[in-house]
């Protein structure tokens, strides 16, 4: 595995682990509120396709989100996400969930599948996680099964 791979790994890793403690950090006044279904939206860089578009629906504590992007036949991919909220105030929000996707780049081709914990201040998103390669269809991926998933950018709120 190479070097920016191993360091994203690691981080994506590290994310994972520390998003009980950080929502367990928060003020004892933060406690976990419903709120009605709402619509999101925005674009984002990161996985699967460098820059994303991004579309999701919440169901009060559980959400669906697809992102992705054709930029071009060896630039593609896209990702669903279903998530669970475990903090939400006015600004901010935590969540954990599973991603599966389809990403496709110069001479790769593979579906990938794995937890994602996300982020929300206000309209910035970050969402960081770790996933295993579970089929590819172009490239060798034997020496790294696993990947990371990481996006940024903005999402609003409807």
């Amino acid at each position: 595995m190479k070097k920016p791979q191993k360091l994203l790994l690691i981080l994506s890793i590290f994310l994972l682990c520390l998003s009980p403690v950080i929502t367990h950090a928060q003020t004892g006044n933060d406690t976990l509120e419903i709120h009605n279904s709402f619509l999101e939206a925005g674009i984002v860089g990161g996985t699967p396709t460098f820059i994303n578009v991004l579309g999701g629906y919440w169901f009060g504590l559980v959400g669906f989100r697809l992102s992705g992007m054709y930029l071009a036949y060896n630039s593609n991919g896209i990702q669903f996400n279903i998530g669970l909220k475990i903090s939400e105030k006015t600004a901010r929000r935590h969540c954990l969930g599973a991603a599966i996707g389809k990403s496709q780049d110069r001479g790769c081709d593979y579906y990938y599948l794995g937890p994602v914990y996300d982020f929300y201040y206000k309209d910035f998103f970050v969402e960081a996680g770790v996933c295993k390669i579970i089929h590819v269809i172009r490239g060798d991926f034997s020496s790294t099964p696993y990947w990371v998933i990481l996006q940024v950018g903005y999402v609003h709120r409807f």
